[in-house]
């Protein structure tokens, strides 16, 4: 078993996603609309969370940049966090049949390299490949979650070949 996401409207409220994780824990972030993310962790088999946390905006910026795996600086002030994420892009890429990535490999096609953009994650039918290796081959129909600056996306877009970021 893989982990599995699954995300939800709440009306008047915000967004609901679902993480469940391999070992049967769930883990739910209520997005709320007013910038405050709502964690909650649920053990396998339970009812109930057994972790509740209410995180403010700069709070969860911190912590995803975190479990993302950047590495973290210190140094970087907020104001220039803020000016980061706005330079920023991701798109969400699904793979047509004939496009020169099928049946290859992230690192064999030296995306990163070639394009400037990352893939950060795949996901494929119901299983979600967080931070896939250079040794993750891309098939025909996976989503991949790609990100870099607006010119590096609409390099990986033509590097690519044939995909619809419409799915």
């Amino acid at each position: 078993m893989s982990l599995k996401v699954r995300e939800t409207e709440l009306p008047g409220i915000g967004k609901k996603i679902l993480f469940k994780l391999k070992n049967g824990d769930e883990i739910t972030i209520v997005a709320r609309n007013i910038g405050v993310k709502d964690l909650y962790i649920i053990e396998s088999g339970k009812d109930e969370p057994s972790f509740f946390i209410s995180l403010d905006e700069e709070e969860a910026k911190e912590i995803g940049i975190a479990l993302i795996g950047a590495e973290y600086k210190a140094s970087i002030q907020p104001e220039k966090l803020d000016f980061i994420a706005k330079e920023l892009a991701m798109e969400w890429v699904k793979v047509g049949e004939k496009s020169t990535f099928c049946g290859k490999t992230i690192g064999e096609m030296q995306i990163r390299k070639k394009t400037g953009a990352t893939i950060v994650g795949i996901m494929r039918g119901d299983e979600f490949i967080p931070g896939p290796g250079p040794e993750e081959k891309i098939l025909a129909g996976d989503l991949l979650l790609v990100i870099g600056k607006m010119r590096n996306i609409k390099s990986f877009l033509d590097y690519c070949g044939e995909y619809s970021t419409r799915w």
